[in-house]
């Protein structure tokens, strides 16, 4: 593979093969520190050092040279954007030279981002969870009361989430995502907003042309246009206080093709690049203090499955395993106490990347692949009845 990008500090993103550009010498003490960072980074593995951390989960060469200048603080150009996302900082702008990255791989590589801890977590605010009934949503909706914030339970399951509000002592909206002046009327409802979780989804399983339009209708209505009505509410609110995060739960269906869950998949495609490219919105302005992240979660126990245990048809969420809701929403609580662009949860699923960076190849394993998924889902609903 060749380089589509060279981020230099001083002269911007230049396409792949253009001229090298000459920076100030280094230290080679601060040089291997550097490189050892954006190696670690690029990994997917924990840094052991620095302030201004930044990690991937791709699996590409990096060589780094430490070339500093302050970060304005509304980027002006496309050259000091580009230099923030590789860097990971807001700070400090890092010389960073990656080579062998494809455009598949980019989310993996925009992950990185500064990791101060949000603000937004830091203060008794309202915290709107979207499909915060049940499962995920509901997990994550415990942690964030747990922590002093006033939670708003949204879901149209009004039964469920006035029980779970009493439980936390917030509050049940009856909410439909699909709906863009529900979502902004629930935002402008709550002055404090600091924290906006998009969680609601809906899913479908089998080949792409067994989804009957209606269905497909309800997925990109749910997964793909609830995320950007509860994103565009939040950021609302968020944009003139110059703080907020919002979560958008998407699936490592949205890092890879999904066959048996191809519409699912693209419209979690489709979220997870908007919430990339809002999250780069957000820097290129200036809105520093304000944070869009996406977490891509593999399978989990959560009641979208519960009737699928024994479908054929729903292998793929079995392909890593089964988590619980409740390791996904500690993750989850994390990325929002330091934020980042995009966390793929297990880390080593990231590796789904490849897949999508060589599809011609993955269809040759997809037998074995769907063998062993399938295999792993039987014992999965033998052990788990209902």
């Amino acid at each position: 593979m060749t380089p589509i990008w060279n981020w230099t500090s001083g002269g911007g993103a230049t396409r792949s093969g253009g001229a090298p550009r000459r920076h100030a010498p280094t230290s080679s003490t601060s040089a291997a520190r550097t490189e050892r960072r954006v190696s670690s980074a690029l990994s997917g593995s924990p840094e052991t050092s620095g302030t201004s951390r930044s990690k991937a989960s791709t699996s590409t060469a990096a060589t780094a040279s430490a070339s500093s200048s302050s970060w304005p603080a509304t980027a002006t150009s496309a050259r000091s954007a580009a230099a923030c996302v590789a860097s990971g900082t807001g700070d400090v702008l890092t010389t960073i030279t990656v080579s062998g990255v494809t455009g598949s791989q980019w989310p993996g590589l925009a992950g990185g981002d500064h990791r101060a801890v949000s603000p937004s977590l830091s203060s008794r605010s309202s915290a709107v969870v979207t499909g915060g009934a049940k499962g995920l949503g509901a997990e994550i909706a415990r942690r964030l009361a747990a922590r002093g914030h006033h939670v708003v339970i949204a879901d149209l399951d009004d039964a469920a989430a006035a029980t779970l509000a009493d439980e936390l002592g917030g509050r049940a909206v009856r909410l439909d995502v699909a709906d863009a002046d529900a979502c902004l009327a629930l935002a402008e409802d709550l002055p404090d907003l600091g924290v906006w979780v998009n969680n609601a989804g809906v899913l479908a399983v089998g080949p792409a042309w067994s989804t009957e339009h209606e269905r497909r209708r309800l997925l990109v209505d749910v997964n793909l246009h609830g995320t950007m009505n509860g994103t565009t509410a939040a950021l609302r609110r968020f944009l003139p206080a110059g703080t907020g995060h919002v979560l958008n739960v998407v699936s490592t269906a949205g890092i890879t093709p999904a066959p048996h869950e191809t519409v699912y998949g693209a419209t979690k495609h489709a979220a997870l690049a908007y919430s990339i490219g809002t999250a780069l919105d957000l820097r290129i302005t200036g809105h520093r203090g304000v944070h869009v992240s996406a977490l891509c979660p593999d399978g989990m126990w959560t009641p979208m499955l519960h009737d699928l245990a024994r479908d054929p048809d729903a292998w793929p969420s079995w392909q890593g395993g089964m988590m619980q809701p409740g390791d996904v929403a500690d993750v989850a609580v994390r990325l929002l106490d330091r934020p980042r662009m995009v966390r793929v949860h297990p880390r080593w699923r990231g590796v789904l990347r490849v897949g999508a960076a060589f599809p011609g190849a993955a269809a040759h394993l997809l037998p074995a692949i769907v063998a062993d998924a399938r295999r792993r889902q039987r014992a999965f609903a033998d052990r788990h009845p209902r």
